[in-house]
Parts: structure tokens; C-alpha cells; sequence
């Protein structure tokens, strides 16, 4: 574990982004009686790790991530991960395990950290695994990711970055048939496909052993309809799983590169999303902690705006934090990508002897939908805001 991600891990937890966190180097491939406690480097949580809540919290999805991990076989120097699972929202409370593997004096270890995290979507998360613990240079730029996270991984397939990918629609008792994928999967014909392309049973034995950690997960968390996604780094290649809880889909891809920034932001902003909120730019900092952000000054000036009565400044600081968060060139970006959509939608209908550009319409229609009526709901929200400004304002005069 670099002591970069520790130190920063740690700064998050003093200023109460991070809830808890857990460091931990062991090595080979045996999660032995008491691996934690012999391996812990660093502890952020109240109480022993013997408690009940931590067993529960920390111990023992640890133990099921890491075990996964294992079992897939991710042992080589250099194989890297990271595995997060939460429920529904961008800025939802999120359980994140990352790893590294390193060789040393011809001995394997891994390095990991489990941690609870708030107020970070998945891509700043992400970002913060590849920044901190692979010393990755991530981009300062955005684009705007589609609605569709499934569409988006049938486009790599085209493009030849991605081998080998499959989205399943999931049964309602798949928890208790261990076969469902493979023959799902199998059957060209089968209702349960969404989109597939050049699988094997490498892909379809991937999602079998992760749809089997977000059942675990799902059950030691108390969490009903959880989201989960796994990046599994393997030199040149990775392994992605994505459960979808409150739309009951798996996705499973693998790549021939490992351009883990650019899949979580086309794949776990859209996928994390609820329909009223708008996908955010990711904005995180990635030297320093959220946390050591300076909030704006608001002390008067002897030039500009008219000096703020003292009883209004700090109402009128967090206005200002808040406005300045606003991002309307974002806001116009998704609006032309919804439009674009719509354009591909009404000229492929157009079109009866050619296939329609999204292999799940209903999806694609579901998400349009979502991002609608989260653009309607910013709108009403503005004007009803509008309207108080100038009653305040009016009122103060």
C-alpha cells in the first residue's frame, strides 16, 4: 500500500468524507485465521475489529471482496483492483475495497484498503484509487457520458478496445440457480439478453464468481437493491462487472486496455444515477483532500457589489459556495446529448430494414426519461429560487 493513499485515507477520515477506513499487507493467496489483524497497517474505525459492527462493516465484506479477488485468480505482480458497491446515488454512502499486488524478494503481496465514503461519486472515487495507490496521471477534462452505460460498451466492442461482453436482464430467483448465466448467455433467443458479443467462459465464470459477491455483500450489508462494480487490472487487460440493482441487470466486459478513468466515467456515472439528480462534472482534487478546500472570503471590499449586512454574510457565503457549483455549460452538454439520442432514435425507426442503435430500447428509454425529468426539475427549481431572490430582495430594500 503506498503511503501516498494511506495518508490521504486518513486526512479524508479527519475531515469526515472517508467514515472508516482499513490498511492491510499480507501476503500470497491464503486468507489464513486472523489475516487482518496480522497484516493491519492502519485502523480508522471506533472500537476493535472483534465488534459486531465492524465484523459486519468491515471484516467480513473485506474478507468476501478479497476472497473473490482470490478466486478469480488476480495474483500476478502489478494486478491491481478496486470494487465498490453502495445503493442508488451519485453521492450515496459507498463501501469501497482497492488492492494492489507487488512482488517482493520473489514473494507475492497484496496490498489493500477498505474504506466507507461519502459525498464522492464512483468516477472520484475511482480516480482517487488510480491517482493515490497507481500513481496514474488522470485527466483534468469531462465529456459528458451517455444515458445508456450498456450502449456505451457495445461501442467498444465496435471500436475493438473490448473482447469479450455481455448485459443480462436478471431473473428474480438468480440467487439460488448457479447456472443462469452460462445458459442465459448460451441461448441466442433467450428474453434475458440484452447485448452480447464474443463471449467464453472466461467472461460468463467472471460473472458467476461477482454475482455471487454482490449476493454475499448484499446480505452481510442489509442492502435490497445494491450497485456494485468491479475493475480488475490485469497488465494490459481488465476485467469490468457491473450489478445494476434497481433495474435487475448484469453487465460484464473484458478489455484489451486498461483505460479504467474513461469506462467509470461513461459507465458508473450513469449507472450510479437516479433520475433526479444531474450527472456532475467530476471536479474532485486529486493532491489534497475535499476537505482542505478554503471556503470563499466573504469579507467586504471597498470596490464592487454594495457591502453585505453582517447578519446576511453567511447565508450569502453558502450562497455563493452553492451558485458556484453550477455548471450550465454542463447543463446545455446534456441537453444536446439528449437531442442527439433522440435524433439516432427517430432516424433509425425511420430505417425498417435496419437494426435500431440501442439493443434495449426500454433502457434507452428509461434513462432518456430520467434525464428529462431531472432537467425539468432543475428548471422548476430555478424559477421557483428566482422567484424568492427578488421577494428577498425586495423585502431587504
Amino acid at each position: 500500500m503506498t503511503d501516498n493513499l494511506v495518508n490521504l485515507l486518513e486526512a479524508m477520515h479527519a475531515n469526515g468524507e472517508v467514515l472508516g477506513h482499513l490498511s492491510i499487507r499480507f501476503p500470497g493467496d491464503k486468507l489464513k485465521a486472523g489475516w487482518i489483524e496480522t497484516g493491519l497497517l492502519t485502523k480508522g474505525i471506533t472500537g476493535n475489529l472483534v465488534d459486531k459492527e465492524n465484523q459486519n462493516r468491515y471484516v467480513i465484506p473485506l474478507s468476501t471482496s478479497m476472497r473473490s479477488v482470490i478466486d478469480r485468480g488476480v495474483s500476478s505482480s502489478g494486478a491491481a483492483g478496486i470494487m465498490l458497491l453502495g445503493t442508488p446515488g451519485l453521492r450515496s454512502e459507498k463501501f469501497v475495497v482497492v488492492f494492489r499486488n507487488e512482488s517482493q524478494d520473489g514473494k507475492l503481496f497484496r496490498n489493500i484498503s477498505a474504506f466507507w465514503i461519502k459525498e464522492f461519486t464512483p468516477h472520484e472515487i475511482t480516480r482517487i484509487f488510480l491517482r493515490h495507490e497507481l500513481g496514474v496521471d488522470v485527466s483534468s477534462s469531462f465529456d459528458e457520458p451517455g444515458v445508456d452505460y450498456v450502449e456505451y460498451i457495445r461501442e467498444q466492442t465496435t471500436i475493438g478496445t473490448c473482447a469479450e461482453a455481455f448485459s443480462l436482464n436478471v431473473p428474480s430467483d438468480w440467487s439460488n440457480l448457479r447456472t443462469w448465466i452460462p445458459d442465459s448467455v448460451k441461448d441466442d433467443s433467450s428474453d434475458s439478453i440484452i447485448f452480447k458479443h464474443e463471449t467464453s467462459k472466461n467472461s460468463t465464470a467472471l460473472a458467476l464468481l461477482l454475482s455471487n459477491w454482490i449476493k454475499d455483500m448484499s446480505e452481510t450489508l442489509k442492502i435490497d437493491k445494491p450497485v456494485g462494480a468491479c475493475f480488475f487490472i490485469r497488465g494490459e487487460t481488465s476485467e469490468l462487472f457491473f450489478w445494476d440493482g434497481p433495474r435487475n441487470i448484469l453487465t460484464t466486459s473484458i478489455f484489451n486496455e486498461s483505460d479504467i478513468d474513461k469506462h467509470a466515467m461513461n459507465i458508473l456515472l450513469p449507472l450510479w444515477a437516479v433520475s433526479t439528480e444531474p450527472i456532475p462534472s467530476t471536479k474532485v482534487a486529486i493532491d489534497t483532500p475535499i476537505g482542505d478546500s478554503k471556503a470563499p472570503s466573504s469579507e467586504p471590499t471597498t470596490e464592487g457589489p454594495p457591502r453585505i449586512p453582517p447578519e446576511y454574510e453567511e447565508i450569502a457565503r453558502r450562497a455563493r459556495g452553492l451558485v458556484s457549483k453550477i455548471d450550465i455549460e454542463d447543463t446545455y452538454r446534456r441537453i444536446e446529448r439528449i437531442e442527439s439520442i433522440l435524433g439516432e432514435l427517430e432516424h433509425t425507426r425511420n430505417q425498417k430494414d435496419e437494426q435500431p442503435a440501442a439493443s434495449h430500447p426500454n433502457l434507452m428509454e428509461s434513462r432518456i426519461k430520467e434525464a428529462i425529468e431531472s432537467l425539468e426539475e432543475i428548471t422548476k427549481r430555478l424559477s421557483e429560487l428566482e422567484e424568492r431572490i427578488v421577494t428577498v430582495c425586495r423585502e431587504i430594500e
